[in-house]
């Protein structure tokens, strides 16, 4: 889970974090796993993310 704050720019945050996860060298690259990020929560102080 990832926390921004309401002020971010979110499709930018999400697009920023799902690239830095492809570029990992120990993260799964197939047909079967999808990577992804997502909106989970509307918190208290921010957006939650889900990766």
């Amino acid at each position: 889970m990832l926390g921004i704050v309401y002020e971010s720019e979110t499709e930018k945050a999400k697009s920023l974090t799902l690239k830095c996860i492809e570029s990992g060298k120990k993260i799964v690259r197939d047909d079967v796993i999808i990577n992804f990020v997502v909106e989970e929560e509307l918190a208290a102080n921010g957006v939650n993310l889900k990766v």
